[in-house]
């Protein structure tokens, strides 16, 4: 028992250490200019937020595809990844908001409104929080028995 919470303590120890260095590095590094064939001139002060928010989406969409319940170094990335998201994505907003821009938090929606003209934008941090939960729900129940063998079914 002792074993295997000092093994939960060093494997959430270790997601937030990898966590944490990606955000420190994609906070720093020009990713944007990676991700397009044109160069961008960091000129927005939400840059480095969404720099970090697509390092963490990134990093959530690896780490749930690889989550399960014996491989608990994924569901601690995935957690802290989703967190860590939503931390850069509400800054993000933040960081909008002081340029004139009003954003409204709806479910699930963004409704952002600049010179009269409103757009709706999917929150990615509330979707991925949401999905979150609802993988670490199935990861941590039971797996259900089989009706012939009374043995459990495998599970992720």
């Amino acid at each position: 028992m002792v074993f295997k919470r000092k093994k939960a303590l060093s494997e959430f120890i270790v997601a937030v250490a990898i966590t944490a260095t990606i955000a420190v590095l994609s906070f720093f590094s020009r990713i944007e200019n990676f991700l397009s064939m044109y160069y961008f001139q960091t000129v927005y002060p939400w840059y480095p937020h969404w720099r970090i928010a697509v390092a963490m989406f990134l990093l959530w969409i690896i780490a749930s595809t690889f989550a399960s319940r014996e491989r608990k170094l994924f569901v601690w990335l995935m957690v802290t990844s989703a967190l860590t998201l939503a931390l850069a994505h509400y800054s993000m907003l933040l960081a909008e908001t002081s340029r004139g821009v009003e954003v409204k938090l709806l479910p699930l929606l963004n409704l952002v409104e600049v010179n009269r003209a409103e757009i709706y934008r999917v929150d990615i941090a509330q979707v991925v929080l949401t999905l979150t939960a609802v993988e670490c729900y199935f990861i941590s129940r039971k797996p259900p028995r089989t009706a012939l063998s009374g043995q459990q079914t495998p599970s992720r």
